[in-house]
């Protein structure tokens, strides 16, 4: 007696989502009404493999060789941020592959930028394999929820800018939304710059007035000491004819001497008195024109301060993740392709 060794290369049990397509198929092959031309096309896979699902399938126009599946989804999306401002919404296409046991890859996903062109009948040079994988048509039952929770769970991103209640549009790119912010910031700070103006306007209009004051009374200084000069001039010419002609003997002359000179000293202090008011309004006026210099400086300081907060108020642009809610995704379609 000896034992003999055997060897099997049996596959295994076959399960549920593989029996239908063998089953079909040999009711494909058996079929009285079915030509056998037919029957030998279907057994060389020129056939999409069934699935038991409702979703459609669609074949890629112009495509050949051995298929693969995809899920192709389009949807819209809604977001809406009361305190951003924010209303977005916008219709997305997606591509998922679909690996060799079924299951559909979502976050291999592509984003398409729009829907791919298909056909509803299989391309003639398009070759399929004798069945599907097993899990697909439980993924395909199950797409559209699966679908709408893996797009909630993937954040837009948003520019934004918080302090100036901005966002983005869609497709607004850094540069024309920094502009799109300068322009908004500026027309914000035009109340704060006008009541800055109208503030140093009423200290401006005052020094103006007291600068014109001045002007004036140095105008009339000026002329008080050109007649003052002029009667002190006067007065001393008036004074030497009078002692050299008018006095008969030295001590009359000697007492008219005195007198003149008396006179003329008070005309001096006149004269000197006005030559003060003159260099008092001078300086006055040059303190207010050196007041009015410095206020003008001030305002234009606090101008460009408030022009620089501006600037630095409309830079604050950041991205933000904002997610959307499972109520906002809507399916709009969803097939599986094969190309």
């Amino acid at each position: 007696m000896a034992s003999r060794w055997a060897m099997s290369f049996l596959r295994g049990p076959v399960t549920i989502a593989e029996m239908g397509p063998l089953v079909e198929r040999q009711e494909v092959e058996f079929a009285k009404d079915e030509t056998a031309e037919e029957a030998a096309a279907i057994a060389t896979g020129s056939h999409a493999p069934p699935l038991a699902t409702e979703i459609p399938v669609v074949f890629a126009a112009g495509s050949s060789g051995m298929a693969r599946p995809s899920l192709v989804v389009s949807n819209r999306i809604s977001v809406q941020r009361v305190t951003l401002d924010l209303y977005r919404e916008l219709e997305e296409a997606w591509q998922f592959p679909v690996d060799d046991e079924g299951h559909i890859e979502w976050e291999e996903g592509a984003r398409l930028t729009e829907m791919p062109e298909v056909v509803n009948a299989a391309p003639t040079d398009l070759r399929f394999p004798g069945a599907a994988p097993g899990a697909l048509s439980n993924e395909l039952d199950s797409a559209e929820g699966s679908f709408i929770g893996w797009r909630a769970r993937r954040p837009l991103t948003v520019l934004i800018n918080e302090q100036l209640k901005m966002v983005a549009d869609e497709g607004e790119g850094a540069e024309d939304f920094l502009a799109r912010c300068l322009e908004a910031a500026d027309r914000a700070d035009d109340a704060t710059e006008t009541r800055v103006r109208r503030r140093f306007e009423g200290r401006i209009k005052t020094l103006k007035k007291r600068l014109d004051r001045e002007r004036d009374e140095l105008e009339r200084d000026r002329a008080h000491l050109s007649s003052r000069r002029a009667e002190e001039k006067m007065g001393m010419v008036e004074g030497l004819l009078s002692v050299l002609l008018g006095s008969q003997s030295i001590s009359s002359a000697s007492r008219k001497a005195a007198s003149k000179a008396k006179s003329a000293a008070g005309k001096r202090r006149m004269r000197q008195t006005a030559e003060a008011a003159v260099t008092e309004s001078v300086h006055e006026i040059q303190r207010l024109e050196a007041e009015m210099d410095d206020l003008a400086s001030e305002l234009q300081d606090e101008i460009d301060r408030i022009a620089a907060e501006s600037e630095e108020k409309a830079e604050k642009i950041e991205e933000k993740l904002v997610k959307a809610k499972k109520a906002d995704v809507d399916v709009l379609d969803l097939w599986l392709m094969w190309a």
